[in-house]
């Protein structure tokens, strides 16, 4: 499939070659070009600003946070709200799916995380124990011994829980400043942690020891990220950048600059061979890990407030702005016309509007009989 000239953006960068690996993937040199989006579906039914947007892992629904209190799992295909969580007493800050997409993770400002059925809305477990605002929450991964859940919140700590019980494990407890977000490692051994000190940790999820702390940033944190073996870390920070980190030895192995503006979230790509930022400037960059260098550039909109990882496949990159929501298309170009699939696809994005919507870079565009915007069918839609 051929890329309309009109579609191509008016700089196109050659990835440098390089003497090694990073992570577990290297790249060899090539043309990338990223492609601007048109939207595709906006999900209205939020009555503010969406905090957070996720896809479940099998790509048949995707999930919303909002201020309202509330977060909302939405279908894919027909752009319908499937379920609402209404339980909160305060505005939802995270949310996100269990590995196998029928539980919801949510947390919020009232200092609780809640654990959900996706099936009913029912709420299952509702964690307390912060004392403060809990900020992000999310699930271990399948390969985890136990089922767990880790939270972050602005009291400086974060907690790991059993997901079946709903009883506090551990309190990972050493950052000086509000913790941002909170990972587990692929493998469901280590806990990586973003503060607003400045720093991320690296904490055994069985201990609770802190094993490494990454310092370099000269602003407060706001994601960090595993590479897809857990030899590599990424952060994101106020200073404009995001920075790329060796797990073992907490030693610096690239700085990310380029964003004008607040850099709010850094995830690796499937194969560990690229990086995704996205910041408050309005844009969305790919760098290669190798070479540190920025491969490509899209202008998603105006100012971008938060994003989750992209799809495993490398097919979609979910971000929210603010009140409103769109899934934009990352396609790349090579060797001037035919698409790889080794960059994102779509791109969700939640704005100031109250709605979430999904964008597809190529403006493939047709009647939908349920929104009025272009079909999911027209668009590969891929899970997370």
């Amino acid at each position: 499939q051929v890329v309309p000239s009109s579609l191509i953006p008016v700089w196109i960068r050659a990835i440098p070659a390089s003497a090694g690996p990073l992570c577990a993937a290297s790249r060899q040199p090539r043309m990338v070009a990223m492609v601007a989006a048109a939207p595709v579906v906006v999900l209205d039914g939020h009555d503010e600003n969406i905090t957070k947007a996720a896809f479940a892992k099998d790509g048949v629904h995707m999930l919303t946070a909002s201020r309202d209190g509330t977060a909302k799992v939405w279908s894919t295909k027909s752009g319908e709200c499937v379920n609402t969580f209404n339980g909160h007493i305060a505005g939802v800050l995270s949310a996100s799916f269990s590995p196998d997409g029928c539980h919801v993770v949510t947390g919020s400002f009232d200092l609780t995380a809640k654990i959900w059925e996706v099936a009913t809305g029912r709420c299952l477990l509702t964690l307390e124990g912060h004392n403060f605002a809990v900020n992000f929450a999310e699930f271990a991964p399948k390969t985890a011994l136990t089922a767990m859940v880790v939270t972050a919140s602005d009291d400086r700590t974060a907690k790991i829980w059993s997901s079946d019980t709903g009883k506090c494990l551990l309190t990972l407890d050493g950052h000086t400043d509000s913790v941002t977000a909170a990972t587990f490692s692929p493998d469901g051994m280590k806990v990586l942690t973003a503060s607003c000190d400045h720093t991320a940790r690296l904490w055994d999820a069985k201990s609770g020891e802190c094993l490494v702390t990454l310092q370099g940033h000269i602003g407060g944190l706001l994601s960090a990220a595993f590479s897809p073996d857990g030899a590599c870390a990424v952060t994101a920070s106020y200073d404009l950048m995001a920075k790329l980190w060796c797990t073992k030895t907490g030693s610096c192995l690239r700085t990310l600059k380029g964003h004008s503006l607040a850099v709010t979230t850094a995830v690796f790509a499937r194969d560990g061979g690229e990086v995704f930022t996205a910041s408050q400037d309005g844009a969305v960059k790919v760098w290669s890990t190798i070479s540190g260098v920025c491969v490509s550039t899209v202008e998603a909109c105006s100012a971008i407030d938060r994003w989750s990882a992209i799809s495993p496949d490398g097919a979609m990159l979910l971000a929210s702005k603010g009140h409103s929501g769109w899934l934009h298309s990352l396609r790349s170009c090579e060797s001037e016309a035919s698409l790889s699939t080794n960059f994102g696809a779509h791109l969700l994005i939640a704005s100031c509007d109250g709605a979430v919507g999904k964008f597809s870079a190529l403006g493939e565009r047709s009647a939908s009989p349920a929104l009025g915007f272009a079909s999911l069918d027209t668009v590969p839609v891929l899970a997370m």
